[in-house]
């Protein structure tokens, strides 16, 4: 549901910042919208091996992956 929001973002401002050729401004969205997805992959994988190592440490409860995934229920909940 945010991903849409990215996307007229990043529409919104490749429009500004080329000048009046939409063929750039849809390279430029093109190339900014690839880094963007690019940096989500990047994030969850780093969360993932953060996650492990604070298992494998001792400093991760369950009990707060239970309520992050509450928590993240909940605000799917509210799109």
């Amino acid at each position: 549901a945010v991903r849409k929001y990215a996307v007229v973002g990043i529409l919104v401002l490749a429009a500004i910042v080329t000048p009046p050729d939409v063929i750039t401004q849809i390279i430029l969205f093109i190339v900014v919208y690839g880094l963007y997805e690019i940096s989500i992959f990047l994030v969850a994988r780093v969360e993932k091996k953060r996650e492990e190592q604070l298992r494998a440490d001792g400093y991760y409860d369950d009990d707060e992956a239970e309520a992050d995934e509450e928590m993240m229920q909940d605000y799917e909940d509210t799109k």
